[in-house]
């Protein structure tokens, strides 16, 4: 079994959806990023559906521990 095939739910009409990528920048710091793949209508789907179908699956991968810490550094040291 493919890894598409494993992540993608058995009910998914392939002929109605499609895989999207959705990437999330933060508000402040536009250089911190994650991107995430999903499942969503290849047709019809408004702006606002892709995105709470983005922010589901984001929540989903949280929720799963399938988004894991590669490793944590400082950004800033402050001395006292």
């Amino acid at each position: 079994m493919s890894m598409i095939e494993k992540a993608t739910p058995s009910w998914v009409d392939r002929q109605t959806y499609v895989w999207w990528r959705a990437t999330f920048t933060d508000a402040v710091t536009s250089d911190m990023q994650i991107t995430i793949e999903f499942m969503a209508p290849k047709k019809g789907a408004s702006q606002d559906e892709l995105e709470r179908s983005a922010v589901s699956k984001f929540n989903e991968m949280l929720q799963d521990k399938a988004i894991k810490i590669k490793f944590i550094e400082p950004v800033e040291t402050y001395e006292s």
